[in-house]
């Protein structure tokens, strides 16, 4: 399980679907990064929509699905 420490700028979350949308500083090369760790929660990274722009005020919008530890 790869993890990585990347500051958000946002964050959205949608409660029906256990998932959040994370506003990134854009990143060149998401591979490899499979799960996060906000807090004490653990979420699993679903979608990456990358800004084609890569411009220093680029974004990334990371979706991220909770890890149910029950199950």
């Amino acid at each position: 399980m790869a993890t990585h420490h990347h500051a958000a700028v946002a964050s959205f979350w949608i409660a029906q679907t256990n998932t959040l949308i994370y506003v990134v500083h854009h990143r060149e090369d998401w591979d490899g990064i499979t799960d996060a760790r906000i807090g004490d929660r653990q979420y699993h990274i679903g979608t990456i929509a990358k800004d084609a722009t890569n411009l220093p005020m680029s974004y990334d919008l990371v979706t991220l699905e909770a890890v149910n530890k029950n199950g």
